[in-house]
């Protein structure tokens, strides 16, 4: 029997990692060298401020992904009511910003789920950040807009949007699987795109920014 539960526990490992190797690949987040790197439909959205005040394209941004670790193809229907009116934009709350909504105040319906977008600097199309939570169990985050700013050609990151999202991403995924029904674990993957000479702010208190 320990042979038995030794291989069936390789297998399941193995699968996990199978799944998790093509879900990097389909967000395009597996190749940290290539030029496309993060970049997808929802996130060629994302615009930062630049020099002059202006919204610049192709900007740096973060991408944070709660995926679960057990196969799962739909955990929860668009047309479910109750689903709907948990993910009410006005009731998630968490710390440490319980001020802030973890939600952004616009959902819409996509193919895969719904997108709360956050028009508060929205020009035409452009975002300054989203979160997606998918009909699979996936939650997306997309910040660019307070994480992320380009200063005479001087590309930044602020780190504590970053750290405030991803906590209360941790506390929100577990609340919504458990609404959904869903007992699995889940990986968290935070993704940056155009790190490179740039320099990380909007440090904890007492630390000196650069």
């Amino acid at each position: 029997m320990g042979a038995i539960a030794e291989m069936l526990r390789y297998l399941q490992l193995r699968d996990r990692q199978e799944r998790l190797t093509r879900f990097l690949n389909d967000r395009r987040i597996d190749d940290l060298t290539s030029p496309d790197f993060a970049l997808t439909p929802r996130t060629r959205r994302l615009r930062c401020w630049g020099d002059g005040g202006k919204l610049e394209a192709a900007c740096p941004f973060v991408v944070i992904h709660a995926v679960p670790e057990a196969a799962l193809e739909r955990v929860w229907l668009l047309s479910d009511e109750r689903v709907w009116n948990w993910l009410d934009p006005n009731q998630r709350r968490y710390s440490p910003w319980n001020g802030g909504y973890f939600l952004p105040p616009s959902r819409k319906p996509t193919s895969d789920g719904i997108i709360f977008e956050d028009g508060g600097r929205e020009h035409g199309a452009c975002l300054d950040n989203y979160v997606v939570v998918e009909t699979g169990g996936v939650v997306e985050i997309g910040l660019a807009g307070d994480a992320a700013v380009i200063h005479e050609k001087q590309t930044g990151f602020n780190l504590l949007p970053i750290i405030g999202a991803t906590w209360r991403l941790l506390r929100f995924v577990p609340e919504f699987y458990k609404q959904v029904a869903v007992a699995s674990q889940f990986t968290v993957i935070v993704s940056i795109r155009k790190t490179q000479d740039s320099i990380l702010g909007g440090l904890a208190r007492g630390w000196n920014d650069p």
